[in-house]
C-alpha cells in the first residue's frame, strides 16, 4: 500500500470512528498521534485501524 493510500485509509477510519459510542478512550480521539491506540469495545477490543467493516455503523 502506498503512503498516500495509507493516509486516506486512516482519514476514513478516523471519520468513521469519531464520535462512535464504542470507540475508547474518547480522550485520545482529539490527538492524531494517539489514534493508533483507540480501540473498539464493540469489536472485541480491536484497534480501530484493524477493524475493516464496522458492524455498529449507523447509515
Amino acid at each position: 500500500m502506498k503512503v498516500v493510500d495509507a493516509k486516506k485509509q486512516e482519514a476514513r477510519i478516523k471519520k468513521r470512528c469519531t464520535g462512535c459510542q464504542w470507540a475508547s478512550p474518547k480522550e485520545f480521539q482529539e490527538y492524531d498521534r494517539l489514534w493508533p491506540f483507540v480501540t473498539c469495545t464493540g469489536c472485541a477490543e480491536k484497534k480501530c485501524f484493524e477493524v475493516t467493516i464496522c458492524p455498529y455503523r449507523e447509515e
